[in-house]
């Protein structure tokens, strides 16, 4: 059977819970510091450039950045 998404209605409610998703976003935070570990092993490495896909609100890139 095909899926319908509805674009419109996923923007809504994301919108509707953007004040409180970070705060809420406990999985989330936990692969980044997992993830950021793991760059951190590579210290043999130099990242000039990373893609981060499904970016969200950007809590792992601002600690990337740092």
């Amino acid at each position: 059977m095909k899926s319908i998404v509805d674009h419109n209605r996923i923007i809504k409610r994301f919108r509707k819970s953007l004040g409180s998703y970070d705060q809420n976003a406990v999985v989330q935070h936990k692969m980044s510091d997992v993830l950021i570990e793991k760059l951190q092993s590579e210290s043999s490495k130099s990242f000039d450039t990373i893609l981060e896909i499904g970016c969200g609100t950007g809590y792992l890139t601002k600690k990337i950045v740092r």
